[in-house]
């Protein structure tokens, strides 16, 4: 299986999930971060390793508790197995180079797909975090997202007065309704299996039509 489709113009996609101390980049922090490689059937690629590690916060000061009930994640957890932020920028620039992403016909490298759920929420923490020119020298702008798609085709029934699919689109609720296993919510990385397999779903189920 290719690792990229044809209008992917030989760039990579990968899931991309958050942790973090709060709701509010540029105040709250990225504490938990993966990155899951798919190839062009939205499978896990086996070429290369997902990337998955926790970091210490700056400002632990600006932790919201809620938060930390949410992710089940705590200073004690963070002080043993967190990376330093900029150890963790390191991390991910070496990650991203294993991914071997080709130059497109202008000689410039191609930038890295994602895919998320509300993974607008999980950029605008990557912006915060790596500053927008890093982030945008890495990932491509168009990025796709479960919940979006679900919210389209919740107005598309709508729009042809028939019954919306959709509830709920959380990706508990998401991954429920489209019997993708979900067992461990709120951990980057089992959430981005969960949302790589919606995804799947979503398109082979002729959902997207």
């Amino acid at each position: 299986m290719s690792n990229s489709m044809v209008h992917w113009n030989n760039s990579p996609m990968c899931v991309l999930d958050t942790e973090t101390t709060g709701l509010e980049p540029y105040y709250h922090e990225i504490v938990e971060i993966a990155l899951l490689p798919l190839d062009s059937n939205f499978d896990i690629r086996k070429d290369v390793q997902p990337l998955q590690f926790y970091m210490k916060p700056n400002h632990p000061d600006r932790i919201d508790p809620e938060a930390f009930k949410v992710n089940k994640l705590s200073m004690e957890k963070l002080a043993v197995f967190g990376l330093e932020q900029a150890k963790g920028m390191d991390i991910l620039d070496t990650w991203v180079q294993k991914l071997k992403i080709p130059c497109n016909k202008y000689g410039n490298p191609n930038r890295v797909i994602l895919l998320g759920h509300n993974v607008s929420f999980d950029i605008a923490f990557m912006k915060a975090w790596l500053n927008e020119d890093v982030y945008n020298d890495i990932f491509d702008g168009r990025f796709r997202d479960t919940m979006q798609t679900a919210l389209f085709m919740n107005d598309k029934a709508g729009a042809h007065a028939a019954k919306v699919p959709f509830s709920r689109v959380n990706l508990s609720a998401l991954s429920h309704h489209l019997s993708v296993p979900h067992p461990q919510a709120h951990t980057a990385l089992a959430d981005c299996v969960a949302c790589a397999q919606c995804y799947k779903k979503l398109c082979s189920q002729g959902l997207l039509q």
